[in-house]
């Protein structure tokens, strides 16, 4: 958390500073449209970088900073709660999503949404977000943390892939999962070691049948038909739709092989209908 603080910059204070840039009570101003245009281009023109502080943008445009505090997640029709406001996916508005996700003064809540948030925000937040979900004691901030890591670049990508599928919680795993899924679909691999690899043959035999499914699936995408036998060993799982996502990696990774595994587990006979169905379609 230190070092994650320190890349931030100097939060301090910060209390002051809005203090000191607040504006005396009176009549209200009259807003134009043209003036609400030159803001908002204002703030997009800031050089952000991973260690502009919240400091440094609150000095610059108070205003700005003063809504991104303000704003309350919404709760959207699959009852969770997020960030959607337009204001959130400016660069300027990272260091302040990064302010108030590591003030455990926030409800959590809303450390869940501003993490989910992150994958909005076209600053770098990337690495930061990264260094956070490391040290990030709550369950629930560390899954709105991977899910924005799931969208992030290749060289964040395979490190965030590699972490969530260490993490404690099922739900980060599963994420972590998925990053790893979108790293060898999309991006080829790139910036992935062995041990990534390695990572999800052990999640193969997770606890968490979800995680078992998103595994083998990013392992089909890897082009390692070295780890056939491992994947095989779902056709068998005690969840079907485990089951179901291991006939479909085994048949993208190597049709010819696969045939073999699928016809050694009698997946044709597969109590579940949807499972026989996928074996019957080959």
């Amino acid at each position: 958390m230190k070092t994650l603080r320190n890349k931030l910059g100097t939060i301090v204070g910060c209390a002051a500073l809005i203090a000191a840039t607040g504006c005396e009570q009176g009549d209200a101003p009259t807003v134009t449209r043209a003036a609400l245009t030159e803001a908002a281009t204002s703030v997009e023109a800031l050089d952000i970088t991973s260690t502009t502080s919240f400091a440094e943008v609150n000095q610059l445009r108070p205003e700005f900073v003063g809504e991104i505090m303000s704003l309350q997640p919404v709760r959207g029709r699959d009852r969770n709660f997020r960030f959607s406001q337009p204001s959130f996916a400016q660069a300027a508005a990272m260091p302040v999503i990064f302010h108030r996700l590591v003030d455990l003064e926030e409800p959590q809540v809303n450390r869940v949404a501003l993490a989910g948030a992150l994958r909005t925000n076209r600053g770098p937040w990337q690495e930061l977000a990264l260094d956070l979900l490391g040290t990030e004691a709550d369950n629930a901030v560390r899954v709105g943390l991977m899910r924005s890591l799931a969208s992030a670049q290749p060289e964040v990508l395979a490190k965030a892939a590699e972490l969530g599928l260490r993490d404690t919680d099922a739900r980060v795993r599963d994420w972590g999962a998925q990053a790893a899924v979108r790293l060898f679909a999309n991006y080829g691999g790139e910036g992935a070691s062995e041990t990534l690899s390695l990572l999800l043959v052990e999640r193969l035999k997770d606890e968490d049948s979800g995680v078992r499914a998103t595994s083998v699936r990013a392992l089909s995408f890897t082009a390692q038909a070295v780890h056939m036998d491992a994947m095989a060993g779902l056709l068998t799982d005690d969840d079907p739709i485990t089951r179901l996502a291991a006939v479909d990696a085994l048949v993208r990774l190597d049709a010819n092989e696969a045939k073999r595994h699928l016809d050694a587990a009698n997946v044709a006979g597969d109590p579940d209908p949807r499972v026989a169905r996928a074996v019957k379609r080959l």
